[in-house]
C-alpha cells in the first residue's frame, strides 16, 4: 500500500479476471474493482479516470478481450497477468512516451512457452525486458479446474474397494 496507490492488472479473458479478482479479494477486499465487466462483481468502473480519482479502490483488473487502448501513463504499477495475443496492444500498454514519462513499474508474467512471444515484443519495443525470478516467499495457489476436481481415478477406487 505504501508503494503503489494504484495498480492496473491486464488479463486476457473474463474468466481470468474473475479468478484474479476472487483471489486478490481475499487480501484486498474492498480495494479491488474491474473495468467494464459487471458479470461477477458490482465493483466496476467504466472509465480509468474514475478509478484514478476514487481513493477507496487501489487495484483495477482490465480484460483485454476488446483490444481497447488505454492511457496508463499516470498509474505507478501496471501488471500483465497474461500476454495479449495482439503484440501491438501490449506494446501500447507498456511504452511510455517521452512527453508523459513518469516513474512506472511494468510487470509481465510469462511461462517458458511464452518466451518466444516476449522476444518478439522486445523487438517491437526496441529494448529488452529485465528477467526476474519469482520471489522465494511467493506462494502459488493452484486452483483445480472443474474437470480436475471431478476426475475419476479407477486405481484409487479399486484400492478403497480392496481395503473394505
Amino acid at each position: 500500500k505504501e508503494v503503489f496507490e494504484k495498480v492496473v492488472v491486464f488479463v486476457n479473458s473474463t474468466f481470468t479476471a474473475e479468478t484474479v479478482f476472487k483471489t486478490l479479494a481475499k487480501d484486498f477486499k474492498n480495494e479491488i474493482a474491474v473495468y467494464k465487466t459487471n458479470t461477477f462483481t458490482e465493483q466496476m468502473f467504466d472509465h480509468l479516470s474514475d478509478f484514478k480519482l476514487t481513493p477507496k479502490y487501489r487495484i483495477l483488473i482490465v480484460v483485454n478481450e476488446e483490444g481497447e487502448e488505454f492511457n496508463i501513463a499516470d498509474f505507478p504499477c501496471v501488471i500483465h497477468f497474461d500476454i495479449p495475443e495482439d503484440g501491438m496492444l501490449y506494446t501500447q500498454n507498456v511504452l511510455i512516451r517521452a512527453e508523459t514519462q513518469k516513474d512506472q513499474l511494468a510487470l509481465t508474467f510469462c511461462t517458458d512457452l511464452e518466451l518466444t512471444t516476449i522476444r518478439k515484443l522486445e523487438q517491437i519495443q526496441g529494448k529488452k525486458m529485465q528477467v526476474m525470478a519469482l520471489p522465494a516467499e511467493l506462494f502459488i495457489n493452484h486452483v483445480k479446474t472443474k474437470s480436475e476436481a471431478t476426475a475419476f481415478d479407477a486405481g484409487e477406487a479399486m484400492k478403497h474397494k480392496k481395503r473394505g
